[in-house]
């Protein structure tokens, strides 16, 4: 028979004629971080109210009249700590210098709390949040020359930290709506890095 004659055939496809799915070529949505917010998370909720009972508490056994004072009632000091008193490392966290200082902690509290609720669970949330405010506070008292210090904004920060690393992270499938929420997060870091500076209790070394 003539070869010519032969019924077509298909020509053979080799291995590395067939094309490869990439991961750059599937197509996804981008994940929208807001859609679904709680706008009541428990968990920061509950965390809000014990900061302002123990501020109302500083309030009336005079917890605030100097530093001495704030001592007794709670503040971190290294000394006190190194001689067993750990649990400072906590109580401090609810503990704020003034009414100022506790309305701006809290306030972020909020808008933080609410967006690491909503990310990482509830459970998760309370662990970075503690995790974070027993770091800042070690971190202080590893410090030249540490002070007694109180304040919940080491562990806020911390929450900024664990917000602004997911973003970061997945910026190719995550989306932030509102871009604003980064302006009020860098003014309340000038903020709050400047009562570090004004304050004697309130250490920047936590906030860092």
């Amino acid at each position: 028979m003539n070869p010519d004659d032969a019924p077509n055939q298909e020509p053979a496809v080799h291995d590395e004629e067939v094309l490869a799915i990439s991961e750059d070529m599937l197509h996804r949505e981008r994940i929208d971080l807001e859609a679904g917010m709680s706008p009541a998370p428990p968990v920061t909720i509950l965390l809000i109210l014990a900061c302002t009972l123990i501020f109302a508490m500083q309030v009336q056994i005079g917890g605030l009249d100097n530093v001495q004072r704030i001592v007794e009632t709670g503040a971190m000091q290294r000394e006190a700590v190194l001689e067993g008193d750990f649990w400072r490392l906590i109580s401090a966290g609810f503990m704020h210098a003034g009414g100022d200082h506790l309305i701006g902690n809290m306030v972020m509290l909020f808008i933080l709390g609410m967006a690491c609720e909503h990310a990482f669970g509830r459970r998760s949330s309370l662990f970075l949040y503690t995790a974070c405010c027993v770091t800042g506070f070690l971190l202080t008292m590893a410090s030249p020359s540490p002070t007694p210090t109180v304040g919940a904004s080491g562990a806020i920060f911390g929450l900024a930290g664990a917000i602004i690393s997911l973003a970061w992270v997945h910026r190719d499938r995550i989306e932030i709506r509102d871009r604003r929420v980064g302006f009020v997060l860098g003014i309340w870091s000038v903020y709050t890095l400047a009562m570090g500076l004004l304050s004697q209790i309130v250490a920047n070394s936590c906030h860092l």
